[in-house]
């Protein structure tokens, strides 16, 4: 598919609220304005994220173009501005969210455990070979050591293994893996001119960046 098809696709998707890709699959089947605008093609969702994921960069000029029509169409007063800060929720469930602290506790009975059973294997004597539990031991041991691994490296105390970007966030009064999404808004007419999704839990730190990302569009 074309590249201006598929980005007719998405932003669409943004207008219309619609922000997973199978539901705009779906949309690009049943919805006239995206027939219209496809010429009838039917993108599947797989094709749409991978459009997404690989023109990051690129949809944000395209962002940045639609702030500068804005503003030469003087929609744009560039006099007062609205700052605001919303999680939005992961995918992943905070049910499966790993945390330093539990990691360390199972990681001390783990060894702990390795040890006694590699010592009952040398007293019974004999041919020594690696029992199944002790295999099972070490794989979780070696799992957990990696998990401890990426969360030095990301400098945290908690991480999910299947979305490692997300953080715990208070969302709707409890604790989540979420994304913190930030906006800047003109007030003259309500236009978003400046946006970004970081991942620290608070908005303290994201003024200034944002407003020097005004500047910058």
């Amino acid at each position: 598919y074309a590249n201006d098809l598929l980005l007719k696709v998405w932003l669409y998707g943004y207008l219309a609220r619609i922000r997973a890709t199978r539901e705009m699959e779906r949309a690009c089947r049943e919805h006239l304005s995206l027939l219209w605008l496809t010429g009838r093609h039917a993108p599947d969702h797989n094709t749409l994220w991978r459009f997404w994921q690989e023109n990051r960069s690129a949809l944000r000029k395209v962002f940045r173009a639609g702030v500068k029509v804005a503003a030469e169409q003087g929609r744009v007063g560039m006099i007062g501005h609205a700052v605001e800060g919303t999680k939005i929720r992961a995918v992943a469930s905070r049910r499966t969210v790993e945390h330093r602290e539990a990691l360390e506790k199972v990681l001390g009975r783990v060894e702990a455990s390795l040890a006694e059973m590699e010592a009952a294997e040398r007293d019974e004597g004999g041919e020594y070979r690696l029992p199944e539990g002790l295999r099972e031991a070490e794989k979780l041991r070696a799992a957990i050591l990696d998990s401890l691994a990426k969360m030095r490296w990301a400098e945290r105390a908690h991480l999910h293994p299947q979305e490692p970007e997300a953080r715990l966030m208070p969302c709707e009064g409890r604790q989540d893996p979420a994304d913190n999404a930030q906006a800047v808004v003109d007030a003259q007419a309500g236009i978003i001119v400046a946006e970004e999704a970081v991942q620290a839990e608070s908005d303290i730190a994201q003024l200034v960046p944002l407003l020097e990302e005004v500047q910058a569009n």
